[in-house]
């Protein structure tokens, strides 16, 4: 869920709620084996990505969040000009990490944005910083037939999956409404934005997968005076005092009501609590289920529940970057154990909520999330992976017992490991006093090679001949240095103490 506030005058504020070989050397004497060491920001803002179009009075914005994988529209809106309070509620609610817009546009409006982006004080110098934050957009990029065109063709994780293709416009349409002008011309630019823009945006491991599509209601409103509203300090962010260590989501909660009451667990429960206090409704029955959670948890003899469900919130996070790993074939094991750790506390609160869901309207909802296929996800990981070996070989190991054929191939594996480290220790016996170590390796398309490692920078090519061995190949493994830098290739290697050089050749 998302809020946002809307102000219409000067004097007041509306608020409302919308709804991740084998090797050999020679014996030596080791002394000192070094050990590994490990070593109220606005994090816990979710990471957002707007697009505003205004025209004619009335504004559209469309906004996507990178953790719930959800599209928000602001279906059109009546905001004057110069003011644009609307639009200002908007920023403040949301918080964009990057925002998007046509140039184009009237010259009040752009001017507003970037003041919202950038600060009044930055707009008002004559040179405009380099940012990352604001992105124009061309304006054939807004215009409604290709918004249009795009938005009826964009790819929802939400759809059924026997939706023809013949079906697909008739359900979009469904769930966006294209009679409005703006929030559609606004939707066609960030749905550009994101398919283009994303591999020059550094944005980590995301991924835009579309799982929702949503509408931001203006239901509930409650009306408050601008001077209230700020007497009552509900939040006080404080920056940094150094601005060259500044940014966009670095700011510390000062002496507020929302520093005061947050007491939560977990990050996502922070962001949560944020967005309660951001949206003050008048909406009675949303009030009192509110108060029927208070009661339960106020009361004595619920303490040791709560206290396991403040336990299992403590270990759920948002697993976006990890789904988007897995799908990508990058999941590490660090990945998967994260991913059974936040799952099995997700079901813990759920099976806690389902106990208890005569006690309010929030335990029945979270207690009908729980579902056989968390269960059956859970306890998959659990029986499939071997943690231990995974941990140590730092790579998924699947468990003893799962695939016949599997442990066939990794009893043969092992036994080849185990020759190959024995022919590696031979071969090292025979080779010059010179040859510090050895390693046996399996090329497809040749067979197993026996490599050394270059043991000085030139060497001849009756250097490189053993007896019992046929030279094949030799092979030289570019530093990090050399590749930034190839024209200093033969200075870098002055410098190296070590040398990635190998010449290889086939065992007689």
């Amino acid at each position: 869920m998302m809020d946002f506030e809307v102000t219409t005058s000067d004097s007041f504020v509306q608020s409302s709620g919308f709804s991740t070989t084998s090797t050999t050397s020679r014996p030596q004497s080791v002394n000192n084996i070094p050990g590994d060491t490990t070593s109220c920001s606005s994090a816990d803002i979710q990471e957002m990505v707007m697009s505003v179009f205004w025209r004619g009075g009335f504004l559209g914005a469309a906004c996507y969040c990178f953790e719930t994988s959800q599209i928000h529209i602001l279906a059109d809106i009546r905001d004057e000009m110069p003011d644009f309070k609307i639009l200002q509620c908007l920023f403040r609610q949301i918080q964009p990490s990057r925002v998007i817009t046509s140039g184009t546009l009237s010259f009040n409006f752009i001017k507003k944005v970037k003041q919202l982006v950038l600060g009044e004080e930055t707009v008002a110098s004559e040179e405009l910083p380099m940012t990352d934050k604001l992105h124009f957009q061309p304006s054939k990029v807004f215009v409604y037939d290709n918004c249009v065109r795009r938005i009826l063709v964009m790819d929802l994780g939400c759809a059924p999956e026997d939706l023809s293709p013949e079906d697909r416009p008739s359900y979009i349409r469904s769930l966006v409404d294209l009679s409005q002008e703006r929030s559609v011309c606004a939707l066609g630019g960030l749905l550009s934005f994101l398919d283009k823009s994303l591999a020059r945006l550094t944005l980590g491991a995301y991924e835009c997968n579309i799982l929702a599509v949503k509408y931001l209601s203006l239901d509930n409103i409650l009306w408050m005076d601008t001077d209230t509203l700020m007497n009552l300090q509900i939040f006080a962010p404080k920056d940094h005092p150094s601005s060259f260590k500044w940014s966009w989501n670095r700011s510390k909660e000062g002496f507020s009501i929302f520093g005061l009451f947050n007491q939560c667990a977990s990050k996502l429960g922070t962001r949560r609590m944020r967005t309660l206090m951001s949206q003050p409704t008048k909406d009675r029955y949303v009030i009192e289920s509110r108060l029927e959670v208070i009661k339960f948890c106020l009361e004595s003899r619920h303490a040791p529940v709560v206290k396991n469900i403040r336990e299992n919130i403590s270990h759920v996070q948002c697993v976006s970057k990890i789904l988007t790993h897995l799908k990508n074939g990058l999941a590490t094991v660090n990945h998967w154990l994260l991913l059974h750790k936040v799952l099995t506390n997700a079901i813990g609160i759920a099976e806690f909520c389902h106990a208890h869901q005569a006690s309010g309207y929030y335990f029945q909802q979270i207690g009908s999330c729980l579902d056989n296929v968390l269960y059956i996800i859970a306890q998959s990981i659990s029986r499939i992976m071997d943690k231990e070996s995974s941990l140590l070989e730092e790579r998924f190991i699947v468990s003893e017992g799962i695939c016949e054929e599997l442990d066939r191939r990794k009893v043969h594996a092992q036994k080849v490991c185990t020759v190959t480290s024995q022919v590696a220790q031979r071969e090292i016996e025979s080779l010059p006093p010179y040859v510090e170590s050895c390693r046996i390796i399996y090329v497809p398309e040749i067979g197993y090679l026996l490599t050394i490692k270059q043991w000085k920078e030139k060497l001849t090519q009756e250097e490189m001949n053993f007896p019992g061995l046929e030279f094949k190949v030799r092979l030289h493994k570019k530093t990090q240095e050399e590749m930034n830098f190839p024209g200093l290739e033969f200075k870098v290697r002055l410098y190296k103490k070590t040398r990635c050089t190998f010449f290889t050749l086939i065992i007689m």
